[in-house]
This record gives C-alpha cells, sequence and structure tokens, in this order.
C-alpha cells in the first residue's frame, strides 16, 4: 500500500501496516520504523491516525528535550532498580547520558477503534541498559494530539 503520509507501507501478520519514517528526536535524523494498527489488510488508514502522526513531526523539534527530560525522570525517579538485577542499573544523570542509552525499537499508532479517534502514538525505545536482560522491558512515550501524556515501560503502547 502506498500511502500519502507514510509511503510505502506493508501489511504483517500482527496486525499493522509497517514502514519507515523520519525523525530526529535522538539528536539526528533517521528512518526508524512505523507500525500502524489495522485489523485487516483491506483497512484504510484512518484520519486520526494520520493526524497522530502530522501532530507528532509538526511539535517534534519542541518536543525532543522534553521527551528526554521526561524519559530520564522516569528512568530515575521510577524505573530503576524496579526490575532486573541491580548491576543491569546504569547511572544516566543527563538528557546526553539517556540518549546514548536508548535505540529506537519503532513508532506505534493505535487503530482508531482504541483511541476513540483521538490522536496518539507512541515512540518505542530500547534500553541497552537491558541488553542483558531476558524480558526487556524497553521505555516509551505517549504522544497524544502533539503534547506528551504519558511516559513508562513499553507496555503502555500495547
Amino acid at each position: 500500500m502506498n500511502d500519502e503520509i507514510f509511503g510505502s507501507l506493508e501489511y504483517n501478520d500482527m496486525q499493522n501496516f509497517c514502514g519507515k519514517v523520519k525523525t530526529s528526536v535522538l539528536g539526528s535524523e533517521e528512518e526508524v520504523d512505523i507500525m500502524i494498527q489495522a485489523e485487516e489488510e483491506s483497512d484504510k488508514i484512518a484520519e486520526s491516525q494520520r493526524e497522530a502522526f502530522r501532530l507528532f513531526s509538526e511539535n517534534e523539534d519542541k518536543l525532543k528535550d522534553e521527551i528526554m527530560e521526561g524519559l530520564l525522570s522516569y528512568y530515575n525517579d521510577e524505573l530503576k532498580y524496579s526490575y532486573g538485577n541491580d548491576e543491569m542499573w546504569q547511572d544516566i544523570d543527563t538528557t546526553e547520558d539517556m540518549k546514548a542509552q536508548l535505540e529506537w525499537n519503532w513508532i506505534q499508532i493505535p487503530g482508531d477503534y482504541i483511541t476513540d479517534d483521538a490522536p496518539v502514538l507512541y515512540l518505542i525505545f530500547h534500553c541497552k541498559w537491558e541488553d542483558e536482560d531476558p524480558d526487556p522491558q524497553g521505555m516509551a512515550v505517549e504522544i497524544t494530539e502533539g503534547s506528551i501524556t504519558n511516559i513508562g515501560t513499553a507496555e503502555i503502547a500495547f
């Protein structure tokens, strides 16, 4: 499928249209995976799903610092030492330290039947401190109508 906003997309077995988009949340522009939820391959991408990405893209430059500060705060205030062994946890004191510990997993846009037409998307990151963890949690940022509304483990996106 070709989409006017997302470009070339392929449908996968996990009920998502998958493709690549550009973003620079972690500092430099890079292509990242995007998954747009759809129950059937014949489904159309909803306008609220396009709107979620458009609002994120328009606000991305303003949100970069807030995203990193939010992830840093969540890590130090809630996540650190909450599971796993104590040796896996890193001292992460600055947003630059946090950026160095994160890798993109993907951007997830849930189906509009889940979000009640609110333009929502999730930025999902792999955390390097979890490299040896057999059940990594990752971290996610929920963005609703172009503003950060939640930060937590990647579970918030599912």
